[in-house]
């Protein structure tokens, strides 16, 4: 594989310590061979080999990590191309991310947050179908076969203020938009409704609202079964991600949301629960726009959730959880929500659960009589989550 120096990766060259801790040796990764014997190079060029399991834990899971590729993959992550961005992330996944890692993942984070305040060029062509796209005569010949299913839909979409069946009352939580299908032949298909959750769209609502014409896009969209009314409902519906079409590239980009939910999922490989605290401090988001920074939270919560966090560190990670700037608005809310978030992450006791499940709902009732939609389902997000943790 190709040598890639520690220092063009975080600017510094690596102290690596032996299983027994007495010896130590500042050096460059050069490689991990199939007889599991690591080569490393020191100051003037001299070559250091050793058998991996002679170093510590954590200098070998460094050593397998970069092995497999991660130093180049880490590169890629910062790249301004998004999509050498998401192919990094999807060969970094699946393993054990090392610490030094992280001003990596910090970095990536800030430019997917980025990317979702990006504008969007008006299209001079109809961009092409990827193939994966389902007719929406299909869901209308048979609404009940897609209930609940994820599927694929391009088209144009413009803002609408149109609100009936199971979407009647969901004014305060869904933007409505309203959707032309673009047929394989280029030609106006079906029309629908598409409702946008508004802890998420506020940047897609603003890309739509800055056209003329409306914003050609594929949807990743679903019939949802908590809203199915009936068949004359099959054409309100549900928006689960976006992506646009790129005219420089000749090409359609990386879902949006996925590239958000995939960065965050490499803090919980690093497997240290204070890394989730750090992204979310970070300028980056936190000074984000409060959708956004609600949207990183949650999403945050998710993956926390799976992780191990030792006693001393619970102070700092749910206090940055809860310090959002849309959650600090009293005392009383933001005492709520630290409590809560404290004693779902510090125990998997049901009872003590159950009772950061009651503190949560208790801050989303008053967060709703403020009239702060986006505390409000941020916490009542967050009791779901914990209240799906099972032993």
């Amino acid at each position: 594989m190709t040598f890639v120096p520690l220092t063009q990766i975080n600017g510094q060259t690596r102290v690596w310590t032996d299983s027994t801790g007495e010896f130590t040796v500042e050096a460059d990764f050069e490689s991990l061979d199939e007889e599991g014997v690591v080569t490393l190079v020191g100051a003037e060029g001299r070559r250091f080999s050793l058998v991996v399991e002679r170093l510590s834990h954590e200098d070998q899971e460094i050593a397998r990590f970069l092995s497999g590729g991660g130093g180049e993959a880490l590169a890629d992550l910062i790249s301004e191309n998004r999509q050498e961005r998401i192919d990094a992330i999807k060969k970094i996944g699946g393993g054990p991310v090392p610490g030094f890692a992280k001003p990596f993942l910090l970095k990536l984070l800030a430019l997917e947050v980025a990317s979702l305040n990006a504008g969007v060029r008006r299209l001079e062509v109809t961009p092409p179908r990827v193939g994966d796209e389902v007719s929406l005569l299909k869901v209308k010949a048979d609404p009940l076969g897609f209930v609940d299913k994820p599927l694929i839909v391009l088209g144009r979409l413009t803002v609408s203020s149109y609100y009936n069946y199971g979407y009647s009352n969901a004014e305060r939580t869904h933007y409505s938009m309203d959707f032309d299908e673009l047929t394989a032949s280029g030609e106006r298909g079906e029309n629908i409704q598409l409702y946008v959750p508004r802890q998420f769209s506020a940047p897609l609502v603003d890309r739509v609202s800055e056209s003329r014409d409306g914003l050609v896009l594929r949807a990743k969209v679903k019939l949802s079964g908590a809203r199915y009314d009936g068949a004359s409902s099959w054409d309100l519906m549900e928006v689960i991600d976006w992506q646009y079409y790129s005219e420089r590239n000749q090409g359609w980009q990386p879902w949006m949301l996925d590239g958000l939910r995939e960065s965050l999922a490499l803090f919980g490989q690093i497997r240290d629960a204070t890394a989730m605290a750090d992204v979310l401090a970070s300028k980056e988001v936190h000074g984000a726009r409060p959708e956004i920074d609600v949207l990183v939270r949650e999403i945050a919560i998710e993956v926390a959730k799976n992780l191990s966090v030792q006693e001393e560190d619970l102070a700092r990670v749910t206090e940055v959880i809860a310090s959002s700037s849309s959650l600090g608005a009293t005392k009383e809310l933001d005492r709520l929500a630290r409590s809560a978030l404290v004693k779902s992450l510090a125990t998997s006791s049901p009872a003590i659960r159950r009772g950061a499940v009651r503190e949560l709902r208790k801050l989303a009732a008053i967060a709703r009589r403020r009239n702060d939609e986006i505390t409000s389902r941020f916490a009542a997000h967050a009791a779901e989550v914990i209240d799906s943790v099972r032993n």
